[in-house]
């Protein structure tokens, strides 16, 4: 697990709710949540319950939760997809984030 300013970063989002126990906090979840209704609002793409078939026209692409701790301390967690993953046409533009 890494660290910065001496604050655990976790890898994955079962990591980040075991720091928040160990630290006696919710710093972590509720960074997460603030990602999830942030996605929510925008709706960028359509989440489908587990095990369902994707629609016709749709690309399936995995989701992964990226840790971050800003100079101020606030933890921070962003949903990303992993767009080399999937077949996108040429009048499709993305923004990727490094």
């Amino acid at each position: 697990m890494q660290s910065y300013l001496g604050v655990e970063i976790p890898r994955i989002v079962k990591e980040a709710y075991t720091l928040d126990d160990k630290n006696k906090n919710q710093l972590w979840k509720e960074a997460i949540q603030r990602e999830i209704d942030r996605i929510q609002e925008y709706r960028p793409f359509e989440f489908l319950p587990p095990g369902s078939d994707v629609p016709s026209g749709y690309q399936l692409a995995p989701l992964k939760m990226v840790f971050d701790v800003k100079s101020d301390l606030r933890r921070k967690a962003r949903l990303v997809v992993g767009g080399h993953k999937v077949n996108a046409d040429e009048h499709t533009s993305f923004s990727s984030v490094v």
